[in-house]
């Protein structure tokens, strides 16, 4: 990407709304100012948000009523990068409707998608949001990781899983591990057929933290709930209908707590099944405690895409350094420190006590303006700098390099994008043959040595043949802590 406009060549929009296998690099940083929602209609696509130079890129939603990126394919990664949906208003000064202009939106059949180290904020509906109305589509494989979800405007949601028309029944197998939440309500509410949600940080919260309902499959594990100024006294973190309705799977919750700590309880080891309330339905108050009946004495059976849970009360420690859009990849692969002043504010916020829920984000600052910085050499422009491809003893003049295969297993450009901190052992988990006619895959397993046994889950090299050329691509389709 080489530029900051809404769309023409060179703009994200141009690379979001392509077709084919397509990796994003940024030449640029700073802010795009979107006249719509940017879309993301097409499968195989990975934004590197950390490649950006300078400031990095934050995606703006402040023209108008609409959602800032709307997905409704398969086989997308977003990695550090900011999105803030923003109070718009009309030449009238009207704001926009109740419930309308999500942040992130993924909407109708949105399966094998990783959002990880971003940061959402200013939602006039929900800062995040899967949601579809058509039962017959699936919603399947998608990770939320290593992320910030912050003041959702006045009162309204900051997180939203879910459909009509009881198409929630569809929608499986979704995470959220290591994200840090400050929102009223909806932290989240999420009523899919099946949902993991680990070692997060919830902070603030007025209705509730975790708010689920009908014939739900959940995992609550190793989670830490902080009050703020806006908690109510002794609001217990869990609120669950479980009677459902037509947003909710059919039948009844099955449910997995464990190692929860808050302001009811501090000791992860204590039972955490006097932290879930009782309600009679989606937006009602807490009416005592859960039944029983609903409780599920093991977690969900190991998926593809196993997470490691630490403790909760390690969390403030391990998560708060680099969770969010925190970080960019300078010219030889390392990290560096990119985080704005609105993450900082916010994570300030939680470290003091303190914090508002703003109706308009002018009353906390607004976007900061963002360095423009200056972009990596790239010679061959295969997305890799010069200076980490002579370090790696590649060819910055040719632009084949991109795609060729480490001794690892994994592509130039990925271990580019991994930063060199990054040192994963693989170990093939199934063979290529029982993949697909037509495509060769390997399905691997890593453990992450910087921090220590945090796993990669599932990596797939894609050959693609079109017009005789051979385009190899990869993905991650679920978590991607290895990068964390």
């Amino acid at each position: 990407m080489t530029n900051l406009n809404d769309s023409g060549a060179g703009s994200l929009r141009a690379c979001t709304t392509a077709s084919g296998p397509r990796t994003v690099v940024f030449a640029v940083a700073g802010t795009i100012n979107l006249q719509s929602v940017l879309p993301i209609n097409n499968p195989y696509i990975t934004i590197a948000g950390q490649t950006a130079p300078g400031g990095g890129i934050t995606v703006s939603a402040k023209a108008g009523f609409f959602d800032v990126i709307g997905m409704n394919t398969h086989n997308i990664v977003i990695r550090y990068i900011r999105f803030a949906r923003d109070s718009y208003k009309d030449a009238s000064g009207n704001g926009p409707p109740d419930e309308t202009g999500d942040t992130i939106s993924m909407f109708g059949p949105a399966n094998n998608i990783v959002i990880d180290h971003v940061s959402a904020r200013w939602t006039n509906d929900g800062n995040i949001d899967i949601w579809r109305d058509d039962i017959n589509e699936k919603t399947n494989n998608i990770s939320i990781s290593n992320s910030i979800f912050s003041e959702p405007l006045g009162d309204q949601k900051n997180i939203n899983f879910g459909a009509n028309n009881n198409a929630s029944e569809t929608i499986k197998n979704i995470d959220m591990h290591r994200n840090y939440l400050y929102g009223y309500e909806r932290n989240p509410l999420v009523t899919v057929k099946s949902f993991r949600f680990t070692n997060n940080l919830v902070y603030n919260y007025v209705w509730e933290g975790l708010n689920t309902g009908g014939g739900m499959l959940l995992d609550a594990i190793g989670n830490k709930f902080k009050a703020g100024p806006a908690y109510p006294a002794a609001r217990l973190p869990f609120r669950v209908f479980p009677m459902g309705g037509l947003t909710t799977p059919l039948g009844s919750p099955s449910i997995y707590v464990s190692g929860n700590v808050g302001p009811v309880t501090t000791d992860p080891a204590a039972d955490n099944w006097p932290l879930i309330s009782n309600s009679d339905g989606p937006g009602l108050g807490q009416n005592g405690l859960l039944g029983t009946q609903y409780r599920r004495t093991t977690p969900l059976p190991t998926l593809p895409w196993p997470v490691t849970v630490e403790p909760a009360t390690q969390l403030e420690s391990t998560l708060l350094p680099n969770v969010g859009a925190s970080r960019r990849l300078d010219c030889l692969g390392d990290w560096v420190g990119n985080r704005d002043t609105v993450d900082t504010r916010v994570l300030d916020n939680y470290a003091n006590g303190t914090g508002v829920f703003p109706t308009d984000e002018a009353t906390v600052g607004g976007l900061p303006p963002l360095d423009a910085g200056t972009a990596c050499a790239d010679t061959d422009a295969d997305g890799m700098p010069d200076a980490w491809e002579t370090a790696q003893g590649l060819n910055p003049n040719s632009a084949a390099d991109a795609v060729s295969v480490h001794a690892s297993g994994y592509t130039e450009i990925e271990r580019y994008l991994a930063s060199n901190s990054a040192k994963p052992v693989l170990s093939a988990i199934f063979p290529a043959s029982q993949h697909p006619a037509g495509t060769v895959a390997t399905t691997l397993q890593a453990t992450d040595q910087r921090q220590g046994n945090l796993p990669l889950q599932q990596v797939l090299h894609r050959h693609v043949r079109r017009d005789d050329t051979v385009f190899e691509h990869w993905l991650h389709c679920a978590q991607q802590h290895r990068y964390g």
